[in-house]
């Protein structure tokens, strides 16, 4: 007789199954070339399919829009773009070598190399009203979150691309210079893609080192104090069989596996199944006896003791990437958010893009209280 968790397993992947057969098998065209660009007739191509699909999308849109700047030179045509540049870090590499980078700008174009895991930033710098403020738009700082981010900024790059071949179409017809750029000023949208590109091409929420890197952003006395204090502080150690059940495999077996026959894999993938549902029970137990609230606050709460726990917030040390994202901040984009010295901050506007909380489709602002000079 079947058991509840093998029922439960296969109630799953029937549905599974069930929703991959329903799904339309459709294959997009996607051009990156200037000419192709213009031709994108459906939304799905902002959407990517894979880390290296996104990045190429995203770094391709950054050489088209320096390609058209030079041309715009050429033919005198007024953009909203005054100035595009480019920069690469691969997060393999020891972040000291960050401090070297140089900025690609509009004569050069960018390549990277498929296999490698980049945090990718464009600076634009827009003719703008006088009143707007700088933007920074980040996505990915939750790897497989990052697709929507992505497809964000893929949008907004071909919307721009596009008013662009409209103006250098019309560069002919522009005699009103001094009205255009009356009362306009240049200002910068940094878009940084992939903030975890590792979780981002693994389909997975933390980096190469298990860290969730919105857990790793800590000012030094932050790092400090979270590092020393009680583990089970917010209740941590009380859920860890539920949250980090242990597989009773030593990693010899785990690495040496025999070769599975369908039925094998198919047995496996239901006990995992399984493994999951019981869980979600032991989750419904702790809320059960603590409370939602209560529940909520330690599974959200980083941790700091436990590496290959969930929501490991790191050893005290920034990851690579984050290093990454305040050079493309501070040096890159010259922001200096990071500076001691209030006066000589940037006021900045930060959108960094999640998924995941609140209604499907829906959007909705999480705003952090900040000082008037932030």
């Amino acid at each position: 007789m079947l058991s509840l968790r093998h029922i439960f397993a296969a109630a799953v992947t029937a549905n599974i199954i069930w929703i991959w057969i329903d799904t339309p098998k459709q294959v997009y065209l996607c051009p990156l070339n200037r000419e192709g660009l213009t031709n994108w007739a459906d939304e799905n191509c902002y959407w990517s399919t894979s880390y290296a699909e996104a990045r190429e999308k995203f770094v391709s849109l950054g050489n088209r829009l320096r390609e058209q700047l030079m041309i715009s030179q050429d033919e005198n045509a007024i953009l909203d773009l005054l100035d595009v540049q480019s920069i690469s870090y691969d997060i393999a590499g020891d972040s000291e070598y960050y401090k070297s980078l140089q900025a690609i700008d509009a004569s050069t174009l960018q390549t990277i190399a498929p296999e490698r895991d980049t945090v990718d930033a464009i600076l634009l710098t827009m003719r703008v009203p006088e009143d707007h403020i700088d933007i920074i738009h980040s996505s990915g700082t939750h790897g497989v979150e990052g697709y929507l981010g992505s497809a964000v900024q893929i949008q907004f790059l071909h919307e721009l691309f596009l008013q662009n071949e409209e103006l250098i179409m019309q560069s002919n017809e522009q005699e009103k210079s001094s009205e255009y750029e009356n009362g306009k000023v240049g200002k910068k949208i940094l878009l940084i893609h992939a903030v975890n590109p590792f979780g981002m091409r693994h389909h997975r929420r933390t980096n190469e080192n298990n860290v969730d890197l919105n857990r790793n952003v800590l000012a030094p006395d932050q790092i400090k104090a979270v590092i020393e204090r009680d583990p089970n502080y917010f209740g941590y150690v009380d859920m860890d069989p539920a949250l980090n059940p242990v597989d009773s495999r030593t990693q010899h077996q785990r690495e040496n596996l025999p070769e599975q026959s369908a039925y094998d894999t198919i047995h496996t993938f239901m006990n995992e199944m399984g493994s999951i549902a019981s869980v979600i029970r032991s989750i419904v137990k702790i809320i059960a006896s603590k409370g939602y609230s209560n529940a909520k606050r330690t599974i959200v709460s980083a941790q700091y003791h436990n590496k290959a726990g969930v929501f490991y917030g790191g050893n005290g040390r920034w990851e690579s990437s984050i290093v990454a994202v305040q050079h493309a901040i501070d040096e890159f984009a010259g922001f200096s958010l990071s500076s001691g010295n209030s006066d000589a901050q940037s006021k900045v506007f930060w959108i960094d893009v999640h998924t995941g909380l609140g209604k499907f489709g829906s959007y909705a602002l999480l705003r952090k209280e900040t000082p008037e000079n932030s």
